[in-house]
């Protein structure tokens, strides 16, 4: 292994058979039927496949059987693919190689309003079903503004769920339900008293009850941590296996409602340090200001005493909630994901002075290492964001300093 974590495997070690066995390691996989219809797709076949090779190499590292990886190098596998920024949930960074998890973590500016703007020519979305709005509470939600359009007097009916796990984007226990009157026809915003504190960060489903007579106002773009789901009615022919069958089905990413929950530190610039590198109870990044009152928004880490590294690693938001499957050029309408950082600096505090250590511009990339020349003392490490894709504020889900 480098000092870096990466790891360098000769050839002779891996065998024309185990170089085969790998390559096919993402279908190499007992399932159910129900399982294998998700993890046969060549997305989940690429995950599988990174996380096997990863643990040939530190078992080929430690000399020892692949059997014996999942026994007493387990931790030291998960560090690798967190380092290597694999497609994995729930699993903590709290490698010590990064110091960036000893440093003060600070922004020049962070979105402080879980707020959803309106889009003023779109098309409104239909309540003929119900539909589902998940969003993060952090640290807790006292009322939800939305914008509806009605045709005649009615009512909002409003349920508040937990979801059942930090992964899920479905209701769980319910928590809060309203109803609210709305008197006026046409964009009404429209008040839910609903109140939620959870004890840690946590999702949250919103069910907004059908009604033919309400539309809720689309936004302009999508936010952090905020999807919307329509319910759909069951099948009238008896299901094969209802396992198979979900009630709740994700609309387009981008099809979301006007709405205004309040104040809240999802996105806080320690989101970029540690923690999960992916959605899990919440959006986990930082999200500045808009650019026009933050031009070059920047996530700073700072010690107490001069810190030696060798590699800066930048995690930027490529939108894994956005559906890019191989057509998606017909459905979306950019050729970039808006959301990641286009143009940026990165800079070390040496002597008093800010100094750049790498600068990158036309970025497509998620995940991008730095690896420096020669390591680097400094006091503090900063990255200042230049241009994004399109995005109106800058999202970094993570800052690492590897020593």
């Amino acid at each position: 292994m480098y000092s870096d974590g990466t790891y360098d495997i000769p050839l002779r070690v891996l065998y024309a058979r185990d170089l085969a066995n790998l390559w096919v390691a993402g279908r190499d996989i007992s399932a159910s039927h129900v399982a294998f219809g998700s993890t046969r797709v060549m997305a989940t076949c690429a995950i599988l496949g990174e996380a096997v090779g990863i643990a040939a190499a530190v078992a080929a590292w430690n000399g020892c059987r692949p059997q014996q990886v999942a026994t007493t190098h387990l931790t030291e596998l998960r560090r690798a693919l967190v380092r290597a920024d694999a497609s994995v949930q729930g699993i903590g960074h709290d490698d010590p190689e990064d110091l960036a998890l000893q440093a003060r973590v600070t922004a020049s500016s962070t979105s402080t309003q879980l707020t959803v703007p309106p889009e003023p020519a779109a098309e409104s979305l239909a309540l003929d079903r119900s539909i589902g709005v998940v969003l993060p509470v952090d640290p807790a939600l006292e009322e939800i503004r939305l914008l509806v359009e009605a045709d005649e007097p009615t009512t909002v009916g409003a349920r508040l769920h937990a979801t059942s796990h930090p992964r899920n984007y479905l209701p769980g226990a319910e928590v809060a339900k309203a109803s609210v009157d709305v008197s006026s026809t046409g964009p009404t915003w429209v008040a839910l008293p609903l109140v939620w504190r959870p004890a840690e960060p946590a999702n949250a489903f919103l069910v907004l009850d059908s009604n033919p007579h309400l539309r809720l106002v689309r936004a302009a773009s999508p936010v952090p941590g905020v999807t919307t789901l329509v319910l759909r009615d069951l099948p009238a022919e008896p299901l094969d296996d209802p396992r198979e069958w979900r009630a709740w089905k994700r609309l387009a990413h981008r099809d979301l409602p006007v709405l205004d929950a309040g104040p809240t530190t999802a996105w806080s610039p320690d989101r970029a340090v540690g923690g999960f590198a992916r959605p899990w109870g919440g959006p986990q990044l930082w999200v500045s200001q808009p650019l026009d009152r933050d031009p070059q928004p920047t996530l700073t880490l700072d010690w107490d005493h001069t810190v030696t590294f060798s590699e800066v690693a930048v995690v930027l938001d490529d939108d894994v909630e956005e559906d890019l499957i191989n057509l998606h050029h017909h459905t979306t309408p950019f050729d970039v994901v808006p959301e990641l950082v286009r143009d940026y600096r990165v800079e070390a505090l040496l002597a008093d002075t800010w100094t750049t250590v790498a600068h990158v511009t036309g970025n497509r990339r998620r995940h991008v290492r730095h690896r420096l020349e020669v390591p680097v003392r400094a006091d503090a490490v900063r990255l200042v964001v230049l241009a994004t894709n399109g995005a109106p504020c800058a999202h970094v889900s993570g800052l690492r300093v590897w020593r």
